[in-house]
């Protein structure tokens, strides 16, 4: 029967905090470093050039120790050394980890990575994915996105959103980042794209919150009230008007596209929401006349471009220049406002008045 694989603890004592908690603390033994484990809530790997600086601050100076959980307690102790006999992941320290990993591969370097740890016996998946966000939200680094696809497993509706910007027939396939850091593909972040759900589903519960975990938790209530299918066939709807008006799938510089930025989605998630018009239910409907006459807007305007990429009060602005798009021309079927709601429809429709007396 093989031996099995330990992971060596040197130096190693145990400590008990004031809250009553064993920790394992010591140096991680360079040999052992790549039988850590990595569970998907951590973000991805930094680029090559910011790897390449820790390896040499590891090298030279030194850097925090690095905080693991062990799934159970089967460890055995030879004097100052403990083997660790179970799974060991990485909670804090991935970025620490990995450049010492390329310290040892590297041949022109005779440093050798000394690496402190904190250990943590009996976590789960659910208690390290708690602690990791906890120590990386705190210090502001962890990124809204990698926050929100952690949400995955405790908060559903996030689940069905990652599965469908990695469907094939959905617009928005694999331009959707759910990572620390853009890829070259991605169009939009997991947080704005969280943020757009919400908008256009305002009418019908919580979607304009700020923070991501509370948008997800509303949005999610959302979803109990609309339903998954009718809540992803919106989505799929409205995506795809965007790429049907000014073609999504053609986009290859970002800020060459002002339809892809924030502003410009979240604006015409509003319109949309805040109109009775293009709802048949809970099902989003977008008639003909509507496309045609969106895809006449001037997203070529330097003006648009501006207003597509600015603050809220660009919204406003930008959402004038929608209604007064889409109800240009129309004497009949204009946008219907919902109850109780106040928006640029009236001030439209005074311009259109206008346009029409002086054409």
């Amino acid at each position: 029967m093989p031996e099995q694989v330990s992971i060596r603890i040197i130096n190693a004592a145990l400590d008990e905090t004031p809250q009553g908690v064993i920790i394992l603390r010591g140096v991680v033994d360079p040999e052992s470093l790549n039988l850590l484990k990595v569970a998907d809530y951590q973000r991805e790997i930094l680029a090559e050039r910011k790897v390449a600086a820790l390896m040499r601050v590891i090298a030279t100076k030194g850097v925090p120790s690095i905080i693991l959980g062990m799934r159970g307690q089967n460890f055995t102790v030879e004097g100052s050394v403990v083997h660790l006999l179970g799974d060991v992941y990485i909670i804090d320290g991935l970025q620490r980890v990995t450049a010492a990993l390329r310290l040892l591969q590297d041949n022109e370097c005779d440093a050798v990575p000394h690496l402190g740890v904190e250990i943590y016996f009996d976590t789960t998946e659910e208690s390290e994915l708690e602690m990791f966000q906890g120590m990386n939200t705190g210090q502001s680094k962890l990124s809204s996105n990698v926050i929100l696809r952690n949400a995955r497993t405790t908060i559903p509706v996030v689940q069905t959103l990652y599965r469908l910007t990695l469907d094939k027939g959905f617009s928005m396939s694999n331009r959707v980042t759910w990572q620390q850091n853009k890829r070259r593909q991605d169009l939009i972040t997991a947080t704005t794209f969280m943020k757009v759900v919400g908008r256009l589903h305002s009418h019908a519960g919580p979607g304009r919150l700020s923070n991501v975990l509370e948008l997800a938790k509303g949005t999610q209530k959302i979803m109990d009230n609309v339903g998954r299918k009718a809540l992803v066939g919106n989505v799929r709807t409205f995506f795809d008007l965007v790429d049907r008006c000014w073609g999504v799938q053609r986009v290859a510089f970002i800020n060459k596209a002002p339809f892809i930025q924030a502003t410009f989605l979240l604006t015409l998630a509003r319109v949309l929401s805040d109109h009775t018009n293009f709802w048949n239910g809970d099902e989003l409907v977008i008639d003909a006349p509507t496309i045609r006459r969106l895809q006449s807007f001037p997203v070529g305007d330097p003006e648009v471009a501006r207003l597509a990429s600015g603050s809220e009060v660009s919204g406003d602005v930008l959402y004038f220049e929608f209604v007064k798009c889409i109800n240009y021309g129309r004497k009949a079927r204009r946008l219907v406002l919902r109850p109780g709601l106040q928006s640029a429809s009236d001030g439209a429709d005074e311009m259109n008045a206008y346009e029409e007396a002086e054409a």
